[in-house]
Order: C-alpha cells, then sequence, then structure tokens
C-alpha cells in the first residue's frame, strides 16, 4: 500500500469510528442529543420526520432544527468522498450509494436494537444524501486534477 493510501486508509477509519461514536453515543450540542430521544418512537416512513421538521420548524430551536435536518447529510459526506479515494472497487456512483445506504440502514437498525439511539428510516436517506454529496465533490476534484 502506498503512502498516500496508508493515510487514506487511517483517515477514514477515523472518520468511521467518529461516525460510529455520533450515531452511538451521540454529540450534545444544547442537550440536543436528548431532545431528539424524547419520542423514543421510531420512524419507518420515508420522509416523515423531514417534513416535520420542514413543516413546523417554529417549534424547534435552530440548532435542534439545522442538526435534525442536514445533520446526517453532513456526516456521510465525507464517506462519499474518501470511499472513492480508499477503496478501488469504492470508484463508481453505484458503489458508494449502496455502500453509504446499507451502512446507514444498519446503523439506524443496530440504534434501534440496542436502544442507543432512534430508528428513523429519514436519516438513512440523508445520510446517502450526504454520501453521494461527498462523491460528486470527489469527481469535482478527481477531474481537476487529472487535468
Amino acid at each position: 500500500m502506498k503512502v498516500m493510501g496508508k493515510i487514506g486508509f487511517i483517515l477514514f477509519f477515523i472518520y468511521f469510528i467518529i461516525v460510529m461514536i455520533i450515531s452511538f453515543i451521540g454529540i450534545d450540542i444544547h442537550n440536543l442529543r436528548i431532545s431528539s430521544l424524547e419520542s423514543g418512537k421510531s420512524n419507518f416512513v420515508p420522509f416523515d420526520s423531514l417534513s416535520m421538521y420542514f413543516l413546523e420548524k417554529e417549534h424547534y430551536n435552530l440548532d435542534t432544527w439545522f442538526c435534525s435536518t442536514f445533520g446526517p447529510l453532513l456526516l456521510f459526506l465525507p464517506m462519499g468522498l474518501l470511499l472513492p479515494v480508499v477503496f478501488k472497487n469504492m470508484q463508481m456512483l453505484r458503489s458508494v450509494l449502496l455502500f453509504s445506504f446499507v451502512l446507514s440502514v444498519f446503523i439506524e437498525v443496530l440504534q434501534n436494537v440496542t436502544q442507543l439511539g432512534v430508528m428513523d428510516i429519514d436519516d438513512a436517506i440523508l445520510n446517502t444524501a450526504g454520501a453521494i454529496t461527498g462523491y460528486l465533490f470527489y469527481t469535482i476534484l478527481f477531474k481537476k486534477t487529472a487535468k
């Protein structure tokens, strides 16, 4: 493995650990983690919690609203950027999309089973969208460096 490959793998590993910590232990932004777990109800209906956050945004403080709507997207953005850099078999959008979606659903199910979070299909959708966005950044950066 080349030096850049080793550095990329180490960065990906550190990033992956951070994703797991945020997903299962959480981050405390003005007790955001506690407030997001108040209902304790799983959401299996796509866009249900997202539409609630957008249609009733006046009921949430800005931190909670932003972290609930854009947090999962931003959390997985580096995934879409790092996967194709570190793993040669992840250089196609389809591979990044499939990996990020399966990982997101796995995390959501594990949160539900361990009760270290609340399963929300909207988080899996936003995580996947974040990975796709990261992949788009990868393609832009890759094309610029290839020229």
